[in-house]
């Protein structure tokens, strides 16, 4: 399991905050009743996403030096062909998995994205 959100990279200046009733941002399954304001600060958003990762025990499972370069569904098996990187070794591998989360953060990491070959492009 990998984990990581724009919260752990934007500590600048710029990034103060989330933009929606703090309430909104908390996890289904780790309700945070205890926000210190309508719109939490990024320090406070990136603590509630370290204590719930600790509540859930998924530390041991996380590991952030690997990059997903794509997945393709395999329908004949069912599965899932993961392909991944490790940032340290530089090593490409495939995994396979009946499920996939996509949880793509288009502010961590910005790229264009082409809906179409009729459509512009959105930066």
């Amino acid at each position: 399991m990998m984990y990581s959100t724009p919260w752990h990279g934007n500590t600048d200046q710029g990034c103060s905050g989330c933009d929606v009733h703090s309430h909104l941002y908390s996890f289904s399954f780790n309700l945070n009743p205890n926000w210190s304001k309508q719109l939490a600060e990024q320090g406070e958003i990136l603590q509630y996403i370290e204590d719930t990762v600790d509540k859930f025990q998924l530390r041991p499972h996380i590991n952030v030096s690997v990059e997903c370069l794509g997945a393709q569904w395999d329908k004949a098996e069912g599965q899932w062909h993961v392909r991944l990187r490790d940032l340290q070794t530089d090593i490409t591998f495939v995994r396979q998995a009946t499920m996939f989360i996509s949880a793509v953060g288009g502010i961590s990491m910005p790229k264009d994205v082409c809906l179409s070959t009729h459509l512009h492009c959105i930066s």
